[in-house]
């Protein structure tokens, strides 16, 4: 049974990404005005993300592409978006680990949807050669 009431303003973290020529994800049917607002939301945080000089190419790339990402919430729930044409969904988001590929730790920062997404320059390696 889906819960009635189901939070859109709670902490999220990328968790993983499906990415192919082909993809594509459906509307929200149970909750639609939920996930409308929820994709305005992450549309926000995704333009700071799109816009942060820190994130490599590889990434950007997929922040670009036609890509579906799979994102948690605090709570444990599961929260799907496609950028590509906005759009956000709440129920039936299916996380299939063979299938996914894992979002890079450096993006795994909790945020709240519709707040700026905090990417800091990457640490260098030392060498430990002085």
């Amino acid at each position: 049974m889906i819960e009635g009431n189901i939070d859109i303003n709670v902490k999220m973290r990328f968790i993983g990404y499906y990415m192919s020529d082909d993809q594509f994800m459906r509307t929200e049917v149970v909750f639609p005005e939920k996930a409308e607002k929820l994709a305005e939301l992450l549309r926000t945080t995704f333009d700071t993300i799109l816009g942060n000089r820190y994130v490599d190419d590889e990434m950007r790339t997929v922040f670009n592409g036609n890509t579906v990402f799979i994102l948690k919430g605090e709570n444990g729930w599961l929260y799907g978006y496609y950028p590509k044409y906005n759009v956000a969904r709440l129920t039936n988001v299916r996380y299939i680990k063979p299938d996914v590929t894992p979002i890079p730790n450096r993006y795994k920062c909790w945020f709240y949807p519709g707040e700026r997404f905090h990417l800091y320059k990457p640490v260098e390696p030392s060498s430990g050669i002085e």
